[in-house]
């Protein structure tokens, strides 16, 4: 058990109770989808190497690889059935 000083203890308490609003949990689910789609990005695809040398070759990688990402989560998307959400696997 960690015993804090009473000021930094009050900024962490308020700190946790925003976390449980609505707003904040509203707000910060962008930034969720966000973070998963960079790390995808990173573990994927290799977005923080380039393949090429040069600013021309490594500009056409990234078009590349946007596309790659969004074919690979449009494909591993779940499908929306009269029954709720199913795996395209399912079918």
């Amino acid at each position: 058990m960690t015993l804090r000083p009473q000021a930094e203890h009050e900024v962490l308490a308020r700190a946790r109770a925003e976390q449980q609003t609505d707003q904040w949990k509203n707000r910060h689910q962008a930034r969720q989808g966000i973070e998963a789609t960079i790390a995808q990005g990173v573990k994927a695809f290799g977005l923080r190497r380039s393949r090429y040398r040069g600013t021309g070759k490594t500009h056409l990688q990234h078009p590349y690889t946007s596309r790659r990402s969004s074919m690979t989560t449009y494909v591993a998307r779940p499908r929306l059935s009269p029954k709720g959400w199913v795996s395209m696997f399912a079918f």
